[in-house]
């Protein structure tokens, strides 16, 4: 006999988990037996493993997750780690296009339930703005061209060396301080991620012109941006691919003649995070935009005092991610990950 509350112990299976206890003077006969009664194998085959027959047990007795619980535990930004991720976001060229059919989930709600539907919708929303971003991404990194350069000699006489920009765009600033995360508030009633974390971060409009200058100071509450970590000691220093290494590598065979130089476009290419040395992606919402004096820039209609109007810093009061927060502090370097960022990056303006 198999009490109701099963389900919520089988929902994740691990060593020594509840199942393992509860069965361990139960013989394999005797649980290949029970798995055929409850019809969950197709054959008695002696060949079923103890730990194959737990986990079938263990999948049919969980409870699945709720719709609406596996929304709130997403990522609301892409990572550099889904933006260079073929499988996830396939490439638009028709010369890159794979054979294959990408699997996404269908939409028809005939056969779904309202949360299922706002689940699935969600998904292909994210997968169509991670591409989008992926691509502004892509202009941006390739105009501030990322290069390693000494940058001084530390007390026991070793050369130190950073990461430098040799190019510019005007929708990129690199950070005048590391970010810094100010406020994390703990997770609400029942909930297991944080219910907000707060960051700063500073950049300076002294090196931008009168018109870039501001494009910058547009930036209000609500507007995304994204900080990128770049570590030009990481690049691979390689081109992009050829397309006709492109095509056997992925089984396509097709190969043109006109292809034999020609290479994969940097927005396409997956191996673009290697080669620019991107170690980290993470997006943020702006709440607040001060300049040093502490003066609320963002309030509509903010007069700003004669002597404060030379002031070219700009602190950017942000508001990460929860739910890719706390999957970063899990990571072995945790929240010093964010210290890392030395690129701010805006989409619109």
């Amino acid at each position: 006999v198999i009490y109701a509350g099963v389900g919520l112990l089988c929902g994740r299976q691990a060593k020594d988990s509840y199942l393992e206890r509860c069965f361990i003077g139960f013989s394999d006969s005797n649980l290949l037996d029970l798995l055929y009664k409850m019809r969950l194998i197709a054959e008695k085959d002696p060949a079923y493993s103890r730990d194959f027959l737990l986990q079938v047990l263990g999948d049919y007795l969980s409870i699945p997750p709720y719709p609406m619980d596996q929304l709130r535990s997403f990522p609301l930004y892409p990572t550099e780690k889904l933006l260079w991720d073929h499988g996830i976001i396939p490439p638009s060229s028709s010369q890159l296009r794979a054979t294959q059919t990408l699997a996404l989930p269908k939409i028809n709600s005939r056969f779904l339930s309202f949360q299922d539907y706002l689940l699935r919708n969600f998904g292909l929303v994210r997968l169509e703005s991670a591409y989008e971003i992926r691509s502004d991404l892509v202009n941006v990194l390739k105009r501030v061209r990322p290069v390693l350069r000494q940058s001084d000699l530390d007390a026991g006489g070793d050369i130190k060396v950073a990461t430098e920009f040799n190019g510019w765009s005007r929708m990129a600033l690199e950070l005048a301080q590391p970010c810094q995360i100010i406020e994390v508030q703990p997770p609400k009633l029942g909930e297991t991620i944080n219910a907000k974390v707060v960051a700063e971060v500073v950049v300076d409009l002294d090196p931008c012109g009168a018109a870039l200058r501001r494009e910058w100071d547009e930036i209000g509450e609500f507007d995304n941006l994204f900080l990128v970590a770049i570590d030009a000691s990481k690049m691979s220093g390689k081109q992009p691919p050829l397309l006709k290494d492109y095509h056997l590598h992925h089984g396509t065979h097709r190969a043109w003649d006109s292809d034999r130089e020609k290479r994969v476009p940097d927005e396409e290419d997956k191996s673009f995070c290697e080669r620019y040395g991107i170690t980290l992606v993470r997006g943020c919402m702006v709440e607040q935009v001060r300049n040093e004096a502490g003066t609320l820039l963002s309030e509509p209609g903010v007069i700003i005092p004669e002597e404060e109007r030379n002031s070219t810093k700009r602190i950017y009061k942000v508001v990460f991610d929860s739910a890719q927060y706390s999957a970063d502090l899990k990571s072995p370097e945790g929240s010093n990950i964010y210290q890392s960022f030395n690129l701010v990056v805006r989409r619109h303006g």
